[in-house]
């Protein structure tokens, strides 16, 4: 396996492992912020595995980054 086939599996395990865990007494803060996490992820990926323009996935990227923040402030965690 490649690096960038081995970069999108680890992203999906990430984000089935989110998935699994994301349970109903997840603070409403707290669980939107991760299915845009999540959401984002995946839009990152298919953009990247399917070549298409590097602004595509940079702001799928981009989106990923804004929600781990907003996770981390969700969750008292700087």
């Amino acid at each position: 396996m490649d690096a960038f086939n081995a970069a999108q599996a680890g992203i999906l395990t990430q984000v089935q492992y989110l998935r699994q865990h994301l349970v109903p007494v997840t603070p409403p803060a707290v669980a939107d912020e991760v299915r845009d996490f999540i959401a984002a992820n995946v839009d990152m990926i298919a953009a990247d595995g399917q070549r298409q323009r590097a602004a595509v996935s940079n702001d799928a990227a981009g989106r990923v980054n804004a929600a781990a923040d907003k996770i981390r402030t969700a969750c008292g965690v700087s």
